[in-house]
């Protein structure tokens, strides 16, 4: 008896959460649905709801349906599957096509709160608001933020890779002969999202969030979705707030984006098939994981997206809202560390640069043009450590020139910091709407973290404050930069107005906030670099 009490106990008590029969029950418009509190008694969560029906079979490359509804309580105690992905340690297939789902965290007793929508990033082929194989803690788990910051959290699944952002000659055939009447195909992970939202405003009320009062932020990818948001007439009014954190702003033409469905479809053995839509929604889901999607962009397919978001929004056409744009200051250092751990000298890192930028693929003079803009000795390495030839973490004692972080500095430059200040000008330039941006500059302690400084995503763990993801302990310091990040971000769902700190961006001074301890601000970020950028229109 005693075994079995304990047994009991166990299954009703994981983490920091209290399965109990009386758990939260909340009416959608679906069903009712029974959520989790927290052993505090202060945050209670409800994991995987359903916001779209099962993208399988005929309904795989299609636009998102709504839910079907259900009977009695469902059991929302636990995360829903990872949308269909390959593990990016093992290569190996995991998740399943069943995964457009999402999860409400709220303070208990909310009220009308201001509602938080998170978008993951990983390239728009991997990661997710589920818990991955090996992850000790959910690294977007919500809890932390709504309690802190007084919010209702919700972060979503939707669709990856293949699944999600190919476009195919077929599907936009297809697209056309369907009652909305446009014809093109892709974007499917940004349907999914704007599904989600439309899920969040008829139901987030019942949750104690206000569903006039949303802000959509995301990471990466999922910071580049924020802008897809932004600037699509399919998402108008779904939400009122934005934050992009380190945002990739890319996207395709409709041609590019059919092409990779045909590719994809000749690599599954489609391409002859009698009828190939049937054969490639016939294929079984890891055999479409495995195929090579190329580039897993936006597509300007003339319905979600009418262009690509930057020319959108220069043109001042795009939902005109509060926004914050920011960066890491080492946006690459772990991204790309293949490309830079090995350059240790400066010969190797002129190199590597004109190995990067050679003339088959550029202009002639551009690698020239990039090693005069990045000066090894302009980016010192101040971390503690350092590695030698094999590999091992020593202790640094005087800052050091560093190869590796000039070489991390073009390509985050390239890719990510100079891509947000266009961005910030575009939208200052057309909007009375606060527009502010951020720096995130803090180096996290720890050996392997120490290494890559303040690095692309490591912001988003004082976001959602789970440091145990990393398996770190937060520093006094580090704890204080997790409640002013979490203070922020709260405030800014709440007014539209990140606090007195701020000042509205204005492109003249390029002004900006450094999320550090203490708290400072800066300007003209990396404005020679950036120059050098826009002047070139090339993107790495």
């Amino acid at each position: 008896m005693r075994f079995l009490l304990i047994l009991i106990l166990v299954l009703c008590s994981i983490g920091s959460k209290t399965f109990a029969a009386g758990g939260p029950v909340v009416h959608t418009q679906n069903g009712d649905v029974q959520g989790v509190e927290d052993q505090k008694g202060t945050v209670e969560s409800f994991e995987g709801l359903p916001y779209a029906a099962p993208p399988l079979g005929d309904l795989r490359w299609k636009p998102p349906q709504d839910p079907a509804n259900w009977e009695g309580d469902l059991d929302a105690s636990r995360f829903s599957s990872p949308c269909p992905q390959l593990d990016k340690l093992s290569g190996e297939f995991i998740g399943s096509e069943d995964c457009l789902y999402l999860n409400v965290f709220r303070p208990k007793g909310a009220r009308g709160l201001p509602v938080m929508m998170f978008i993951h990033g990983g390239h728009n082929e991997m990661e997710s608001a589920s818990p991955l194989p090996g992850d000790k803690v959910p690294a977007y788990e919500g809890s932390k933020l709504a309690e802190n910051g007084n919010v209702v959290v919700v972060t979503i699944n939707y669709r990856l890779g293949t699944l999600g952002f190919i476009a195919h000659p077929k599907l936009s055939d297809e697209s056309a002969a369907h009652a909305s009447g446009y014809q093109g195909s892709g974007n499917y992970g940004y349907m999914d999202q704007i599904q989600a939202l439309k899920w969040i405003t008829r139901n987030i009320a019942a949750f104690g969030g206000n569903p006039n009062n949303i802000t959509v932020f995301g990471q990466s990818n999922g910071g580049g979705g924020v802008l897809i948001l932004m600037t699509s007439p399919l998402s108008r009014g779904l939400f009122h707030k934005a934050i992009s954190h380190s945002g990739v702003f890319d996207s395709l033409p409709l041609a590019v984006g059919e092409k990779n469905g045909i590719s994809v479809s000749e690599q599954i053995g489609c391409r002859t098939a009698p009828d190939e839509l049937k054969c490639m929604r016939d294929t079984p889901v890891d055999k479409i994981a495995h195929a090579d999607p190329g580039k897993a962009d936006p597509v300007i397919d003339g319905h979600v997206l009418l262009d690509s978001p930057i020319n959108l929004i220069k043109n001042g056409e795009y939902q005109h809202m509060p926004v914050l744009i920011g960066n890491a200051v080492e946006e690459v250092s772990w991204i790309k560390y293949g490309d830079s751990k090995d350059l240790h000298t400066k010969q190797r890192y002129i190199d590597q640069v004109k190995k990067t930028y050679k003339p088959s693929k550029y202009p002639a003079d551009f690698a020239d043009g990039v090693l005069k803009h990045y000066r090894t000795k302009d980016h010192l390495d101040l971390v503690p450590y350092w590695a030698d030839e094999k590999g091992v973490l020593r202790p640094r004692v005087t800052p050091q020139p560093s190869p590796r972080r000039a070489y991390n500095a073009i390509l985050a430059d390239g890719r990510f910091v100079c891509p947000a200040r266009r961005v910030l000008r575009a939208l200052s330039a057309h909007q009375s709407e606060f527009v502010g941006r951020f720096l995130y500059t803090h180096t996290l302690e720890g050996p392997t973290t120490s290494f890559y400084g303040a690095s692309h995503a490591f912001d988003m763990i004082f976001v959602f404050g789970h440091f145990d993801f990393y398996d770190l302990t937060p520093t006094r310091d580090e704890s204080i930069l997790q409640a002013s990040f979490q203070k922020t971000w709260a405030d800014f769902a709440r007014s539209g107005r990140p606090g007195r700190f701020w000042s509205r961006y204005d492109a003249s001074r390029d002004n900006y906030v450094m999320f550090n301890t203490p708290m400072s601000s800066g300007s003209q970020l990396r404005k020679e670099q950036c120059d050098f950028w826009d002047k070139s229109s090339i993107t790495p």
